[in-house]
């Protein structure tokens, strides 16, 4: 007989690394509902994604340190990207980069924790599927440092 068994992550009593990942459509509107979410505050790692940021903004979570953060220059429009890790985990800054011109907007960042390399990327659907390529394959190469 198959059973069926779904663990949400708050749930869990094992130690284990999770990682979070959420295209947010505005940070600052839903900063508030992140800090209290249990899943996202159980996870290891969250990588949010079309943040519409500004620099000016605060978006600190407790347990957590920002060790990437893309905004908007200063007007809030589809862009940006953030990552927090939990503050007992060390990491090191591999790669980030991005690209926005009219249509085509891609953006990736890509860290080190332990042995596990994580490239959390957003491509927006108007930007040609070439253009995502491209930049995988580079941070593919750039992930190659990332082996010991």
């Amino acid at each position: 007989m198959l059973k069926f068994s779904l663990e949400f992550p708050e749930e869990s009593q094992e130690e284990r690394f999770s990682i979070m990942f959420h295209n947010v459509q505005s940070l600052n509107k839903r900063i508030s509902n992140i800090k209290f979410d249990k899943t996202f505050l159980s996870s290891s790692m969250i990588s949010l994604v079309e943040t519409w940021t500004i620099p000016s903004d605060n978006l600190e979570i407790e347990g957590f340190k920002i060790v990437h953060r893309r905004d908007c220059d200063d007007v809030r429009k589809p862009f940006g990207q953030i990552i927090y890790l939990k503050n007992d985990l060390k990491y090191e800054n591999i790669t980030e980069r991005y690209e926005y011109s009219g249509k085509n907007h891609i953006e990736y960042s890509s860290i080190k924790i332990d042995d596990i390399c994580i490239i959390s990327v957003y491509n927006s659907p108007n930007s040609s599927f070439d253009i995502l390529k491209r930049h995988i394959n580079e941070a593919i190469v750039n992930l190659r440092f990332c082996i010991n």
